[in-house]
């Protein structure tokens, strides 16, 4: 069964070591982070094992509407895979570590994974970055602390457009809550009304009133 952990802080790294089981079925773990639009995440894992220990695991990244940015079999030592979505999105990187049939019991078998996602400015090579640009060490560091005011930016708007659409989206529920009550209102007083003009002329036909 999956066990989600959702992400810890945005656009920063996030740092994660852990053992996986190893069972027949295949026993599945999920780390959940989040990332705006056309944003670099770099995934970082290590495993342990070897192709031979009768275990078989596997890594798939994929986003809130299925979509798949990845996928790797048999992992063993270091993988490594980057991905940038088109929009802003949550996405999972699911581990899934399946023990070889023929290998039996034997005792517990696992991996240990050690896991490194690096979201935004900090998934870029800054040194290839530095050599390619020809950059002094603090002109590295402003250009870095540029890039990371510029995100920081970019996650605040996507934060009040998300608090627009939001509100909006409250407004528009107790608009349709209003109106939906006044509506039940007018029903009662219409059903009240015809009520009491058919009390009465039951009334008057049976001389009670």
């Amino acid at each position: 069964m999956q066990a989600f952990l959702l992400a810890w802080l945005l656009s920063v790294v996030s740092a994660l070591k852990f053992e996986l089981d190893a069972t027949t079925g295949g026993n599945t773990r999920c780390i959940r982070d989040f990332v705006g639009s056309e944003t670099l995440v770099v995934v970082k894992v290590k495993a342990s094992g070897s192709l031979s220990d009768g275990q078989r695991l596997s890594m798939v990244i994929t986003d809130s509407k299925d979509n798949r940015f990845a996928f790797r079999d048999n992992v063993v030592d270091k993988a490594y895979q980057t991905f940038s979505p088109t929009k802003d999105t949550s996405f999972d990187v699911c581990f899934t570590n399946h023990l070889d049939r023929a290998t039996g019991s034997g005792g517990r078998r696992y991996r240990e994974i050690d896991l490194d996602v690096q979201v935004g400015t900090n998934a870029r090579d800054w040194q290839s970055y530095q050599a390619a640009e020809k950059l002094k060490p603090t002109e590295l560091v402003m250009r870095q602390l540029n890039d990371k005011v510029e995100e920081l930016y970019n996650d605040l708007e996507y934060l009040r457009l998300r608090e627009e659409r939001l509100r909006d989206t409250n407004e528009s529920t107790n608009a349709r809550v209003k109106s939906y009550f006044f509506m039940i209102l007018l029903s009662f007083f219409a059903l009240g009304a015809w009520q009491i003009t058919y009390l009465r002329s039951y009334f008057r036909s049976k001389h009670i009133i």
